[in-house]
């Protein structure tokens, strides 16, 4: 399960991140035991992918958005697809 998000700064903020879009990516994760599901978001670097796993972490410390600098489990696009 995957999604775009276009970000307009070089941050990605939680609140894009619609309900229907938490149940079923944290059901898919749950279900599957590994990480199955993630975002692909469009930044002025280039386009990154990050987990449901990780944005959810950092959603349960009580970040409000993460950015390129705060994580360092964006990979690109290009590096994912491989």
């Amino acid at each position: 399960l995957i999604d775009a998000k276009l970000c307009t700064k070089d941050r990605f903020d939680f609140n894009r991140i619609e309900p229907n879009q938490i149940r079923s990516m944290g059901l898919l994760e749950k279900r599957s035991g590994h990480a199955v599901a993630a975002f692909v978001l469009g930044m002025s670097e280039g386009n990154y992918v990050v987990s449901w796993s990780t944005i959810n972490y950092y959603m349960n410390l009580g970040y409000k958005s993460i950015s390129l600098k705060d994580c360092e489990q964006f990979i690109t696009l290009e590096d994912w697809v491989k």
